[in-house]
């Protein structure tokens, strides 16, 4: 997959920094300070670092080796001695920001959302321009890249918790078939299309559980930081990985990552570009929609491994990589040329979201300012994140 354009901006970010190095990295703590808290809800920044972390009655503490040491806070009093200042994109409001005018020539502004294209699409960002410095959202040509999660933190998340790598152990657990836990009713075109993808695979024959506020059966649990939460999906052997979203570049979030992958249910996704996913996952760890020609085609392939045990293991292979980490989460080395090649491309451990950015401001400063953010975030898009029409045709739906 080619790498995106870089988006409107008037500098160049540093190069020749290696990603995982803290060489030339200050020893003060750097402060990155919330302006809006996202959706009034304190841990959801959390979700967003990919590192470890620790929560204290201030704020959330990232100390990493290849991140740095940074606090994130959400006090605004405290904007004239932080290194970062974040606004969550969907809350921003333009009789409620600082004055740029204010700001120290070495403080950043950064302009961050984890929502997709579609989704945000009649949010106005004029009479923004060169106001932010940086970008920080789910798409790869952001200055700051902010995925979900990754493959390498995945591992590392299930190592932490003890998961054994041995398969039998997950097959052990099935006792159903499919799950899927949605919320969204229909509330935007392309959550409907979803909806409606479900409806034709469950017309098909294919016995799905639907949990949450959709017409479905009520979850056994109300939080997904609930242990309990995966323990449950972990009894299915798919899940239903479904985004609100169509081939916005970038967006794969926490119904693959979390609900699927960690819980140890295989994912069926549908909305992010088949390239998107095999760029961040091996094969073999989830099945498209897109590479059967209908939902019936589909349906009937789960079926298949639904009654083929062997078959169906093959997609829970890639959990045997947990035993390249050693009890901290770091990689041991491999003899293996076939699993130097796996952790190259997929475990090597590479800084995203808020480790990133705290990485980033513990570099030498570099100049930066973003022209113009709504011309960025929307003149790139694939024309199917919008038109919903066009993603009909293309799932024949």
């Amino acid at each position: 997959m080619q790498p995106e354009r870089a988006g409107t901006t008037r500098s160049q970010v540093p190069t020749g920094l290696d990603e995982t190095s803290n060489k030339g990295k200050s020893a003060r703590t750097k402060t990155i300070l919330f302006w809006y808290i996202p959706f009034d809800d304190k841990t959801v920044a959390a979700e967003f670092i990919n590192e470890k972390w620790t929560t204290t009655p201030n704020g959330i503490i990232i100390d990493e080796p290849y991140c740095g040491r940074c606090k994130i806070i959400y006090d605004r009093k405290y904007i004239g001695k932080s290194d970062a200042v974040v606004f969550h994109a969907i809350q921003v409001q333009d009789d409620d920001l600082p004055n740029p005018m204010t700001r120290s020539a070495a403080q950043s502004y950064v302009w961050w959302l984890a929502e997709s294209s579609s989704t945000t699409r009649d949010t106005a960002y004029t009479g923004l321009e060169n106001y932010f410095n940086l970008t920080m959202t789910v798409r790869r040509s952001s200055n700051i890249h902010t995925p979900y999660s990754t493959f390498q933190w995945l591992l590392k998340m299930l190592c932490r918790d003890g998961v054994a790598p041995e398969v039998r152990k997950v097959l052990e657990k099935k006792n159903r078939l499919v799950a899927w836990v949605v919320s969204n009713c229909a509330n935007t075109i392309s959550s409907e299309l979803r909806h409606y993808y479900a409806y034709q695979l469950v017309r098909a024959g294919l016995n799905v559980d639907q949990f949450g506020n959709c017409q479905g059966m009520a979850f056994p649990v109300e939080s997904r930081f609930d242990p309990l939460f995966y323990e449950t999906l972990g009894k299915y052997k798919f899940y239903f990985s479904f985004e609100n979203s169509f081939h916005c570049k970038g967006y794969i979030t926490e119904k693959l990552w979390f609900n699927a992958l960690y819980s140890g249910a295989v994912p069926i996704v549908f909305g992010p570009h088949p390239r998107d996913v095999a760029a961040v996952l091996p094969p073999k760890s989830y099945i498209h929609a897109e590479d059967f020609s209908s939902a019936g085609e589909l349906a009937t392939y789960i079926q298949y491994l639904d009654t083929n045990a062997t078959a169906y293991a093959e997609y829970l292979h890639w959990r045997k990589w947990i035993r390249l980490l050693d009890e901290n989460g770091n990689y041991r080395t491999t003899n293996s040329a076939e699993e130097r090649k796996a952790v190259e491309k997929f475990l090597r451990p590479r800084p995203s979201g808020f480790c990133k950015l705290c990485k980033r401001l513990h570099e030498p400063l570099v100049s930066h300012v973003v022209d113009d953010v709504s011309e960025w975030w929307d003149s790139s898009e694939r024309n199917e994140c919008f038109d919903i029409d066009r993603a009909r045709k293309m799932m024949k739906l």
